[in-house]
């Protein structure tokens, strides 16, 4: 995917806000890099309906053979508008069922925890396992909370990282 600057216009104006408002620098652009990390098109894998182009096909081979994003020459042939041929796509179906990324049964890595506390109170506590889903979604609603309190998201992955991210409720 091409970007073009109106894909990034909105971060820099989150930059630029930030500045303006006194913010230093670097805290300006974690604010925009926030923002895109947490935007639905850098999350999730989106392909236009109807019929696959060579790209969204290198895309969903890829993900659903390897869990992971196609290698260079599944970007190779999509780019060269050769991967739709069903002699080409035969082959480099073979050539990823014999590679060691093939056959996982889910992916690799993926949020095994979500909690959630509103002025320190939990209000949600989530245990996930591996799964696919085409727009995973986890929505909640938290009764009685006021403009003002401090709501707090974490997650750990099965890896053991962890995360955290504040807000307060307007």
């Amino acid at each position: 995917m091409i970007v073009v600057d109106a894909d990034v216009d909105p971060y820099v104006a989150i930059v630029q806000a930030k500045l303006d408002s006194g913010e230093s620098f670097e805290w300006s652009l974690r604010a925009a890099l926030k923002g895109v990390l947490l935007s639905p098109e850098f999350l999730f894998l989106r392909e236009a309906p109807g019929r696959l182009d060579d790209d969204a096909l290198a895309s969903r081979l890829s993900y659903f053979l390897w869990s992971t994003m196609p290698d260079d020459e599944l970007l190779s042939l999509a780019a060269s508008g050769k991967l739709a041929d069903k002699t080409v796509l035969g082959a480099q179906v073979d050539r990823m069922l014999k590679d060691p990324r093939s056959g996982q049964p889910y992916p690799a890595h993926f949020i095994q925890n979500v909690t959630a506390t509103v002025n320190d109170k939990p209000v949600l506590n989530a245990q996930l396992g591996p799964a696919i889903a085409m727009n995973p979604l986890l929505s909640f609603r938290v009764r009685g909370a006021k403009p003002g309190d401090k709501l707090v998201i974490s997650w750990e992955d099965n890896k053991g990282d962890r995360a955290r991210s504040e807000a307060m409720i307007a």
